[in-house]
Order: C-alpha cells, then structure tokens, then sequence
C-alpha cells in the first residue's frame, strides 16, 4: 500500500492520497514490524478507492471532509462484534452533537451504522474484524464524515455536510477525529460492563432513524409496511408489520424503501 506525502504523530499517521485508509492501516498492522497501540489512526485529505458498506463505494472531494481509521482491540466474541458498531456510530453522533448542540435532535443512526441528519446521510462507518478463533483479535474501524464540501455527485442520493448544515462554524477536522478516536476508545474499555452495555443499547435505540414509525420495506418476498421495534444483540434488525407479525434482518436482508408511497396496485 502506498501513500505520499505523510506524517507521523503519536497514534497518528496522516497521508495526503491513499486507496483506502483502512487498507493502508491493516497492512502496517499484518506487516507486524511495530506494536501499533490501541486508537491508533491513519487519516488521509484524499482516497482513490474508498470503501463503503459491502462493496460500496464512498465518495469524497480532496481536503474537504474526515477520512480516518482507526485500530481496535475488542477483546469480544464474533458473536458481540454488533457492539463495535454501537459504539462507533454512537461516538460518531455524539461528537456531532457537542459541535453542534442547537441540531442534535437531528441527528440519527441509520441501522446499522449510517449516520444521518435529518434524512440525509452525513456519515458513513465500514467496520473490518481480524478473527482468531471465536474472538476478535483487532477491529479496523473507517469513517467517512462530511465536513466541507457542498457540491456532491448527483448520483448520490441523499449527502449532507456540515458545512451545509452551518455554514458559520470553523470545522477543525484534526480535533473532531480526536474526540471521536477518544470517545470510541473509552466506550469499547467500559463495553465489558453489563450495566454499561445496556446503557449503550438503551442509547443507540434512542437514537434509531425511523424506530417505532411505520415506514416501507422491501425483502426477498416483495414490499411491505413495518415499524423496527428492536435491534437484537447480533445486529439483526426487528421489524413489526402493520399485522403484528416480527420479522427478523441481518444487514442488506432488508431494503428500507424512504420515497415509497401507497398505492393501491402495490401489493403488501
């Protein structure tokens, strides 16, 4: 993996371009040639080939907005991984809303870790685990944040930044992956603390786009109306029909279907 023009802080690596910063930074940590701590992260002002959610693909203009990684040591069972996610993306919207307190009611987590305001995505998180035996022996964890930039491709459905949000603001990029680097890593320390995961559950449902709102759906069997009520310990989304009737959804098992209106040849 190659990267130009970077460099070297304590538990930080800053690069101008590179592919992908999670690519980069799980290289330098297979390559096994220093004990990279725990929050340590790569961050870059431009990727070639950034990565979303399966194979997607995140798509950002150079200089204008965070793209970091970050190394973790979870410590959990494959069975918990969902609880990366939980903390990430809570970390994520927290820090958004102490840079700007007067919008926190507008922001939201997008199952399973979409960061949205309002009903446009601000934020996307790609999380990589590096697996020995039934444990997670290190989580390289990607965030992409808008931060500047306010002309994206059309093809993009629904961006937000913000700078489009507050356009008054001077944003310190460096500091924001700082707080969210240190917000991650304090969460996944406490994260063995029962009382502390039922916090975080408690917290990250508070703050669910779309739970508890009847809202269309799409699944291998077609399109139908359901409310999520739950998300379950393994990241499975619970959805509620009209009906009554639970339904149960790991990520890209369900499409949630936001411009979808009624009517009466669609069959549910």
């Amino acid at each position: 993996m190659i990267a130009s023009n970077h460099q070297k802080y304590d538990h930080f690596l800053v690069v101008d371009e590179v592919h992908s910063t999670n690519d980069l930074l799980r290289s330098l940590v297979d390559a096994k040639q220093v004990d990279f701590p725990m929050g340590y992260v790569v961050s870059a002002q431009y990727q070639t080939a950034g990565r979303g959610q399966i194979g997607n693909s995140w798509v950002s203009e150079k200089g204008k907005n965070l793209l970091f990684s970050i190394l973790l040591y979870p410590q959990i069972e494959i069975k918990e991984q969902f609880l990366i996610s939980k903390i990430v993306s809570l970390s994520v919207v927290s820090i958004l809303k102490e840079w700007l307190p007067q919008e926190a009611a507008n922001f939201s987590i997008k199952w399973p870790n979409d960061i949205y305001y309002n009903h446009k995505k601000i934020a996307g998180i790609l999380i990589e685990n590096l697996l020995l035996g039934d444990e997670i022996q290190n989580s390289i964890v990607g965030i992409g944040l808008n931060v500047e930039q306010v002309d994206f491709p059309s093809n993009l459905p629904n961006p937000v930044s913000l700078r489009q949000i507050n356009d008054q603001l001077s944003y310190d990029k460096d500091l924001m992956i700082e707080q969210i680097r240190d917000k991650v890593v304090f969460l996944l320390q406490h994260s063995d603390e029962l009382f502390f995961r039922n916090q975080l559950n408690t917290a990250y449902l508070s703050v669910l786009y779309k739970i508890h709102e009847y809202s269309f759906f799409s699944d291998k069997s077609g399109v139908f109306r359901a409310q999520i009520t739950d998300v379950l310990p393994d990241g499975r989304l619970m959805l509620e029909t009209e009906d009554g009737e639970h339904r149960f959804y790991y990520f890209k098992e369900v499409s949630f279907l936001p411009h979808c209106v009624e009517d009466e040849n669609l069959s549910l």
